[in-house]
């Protein structure tokens, strides 16, 4: 739908520019996976993660890394 082809014009602008796209706001599997099946490697949202205080974020990174490939998230 519309959602999706702006989300390819929006990839696409970035790939153009040498730039890693980030999806923001994705909640639910269904969302992560119509990402993933348009090429979006990496999210973010409540889906992995609720808000938390910056200590609790160093020891998440320490423990799990920095970013979480969608390709490796399925």
């Amino acid at each position: 739908g519309r959602e999706s082809r702006i989300t390819q014009m929006i990839m696409g602008i970035g790939g153009s520019l040498a730039l890693r796209t980030i999806a923001e706001g994705v909640e639910f599997p269904a969302q992560r996976d119509a990402l993933h099946a348009l090429g979006c490697e990496y999210a973010q949202g409540f889906l992995f993660g609720r808000p938390m205080p910056l200590n609790q974020i160093a020891t998440r990174l320490e423990r799990d890394g920095n970013v979480v490939s969608l390709g490796s998230a399925t």
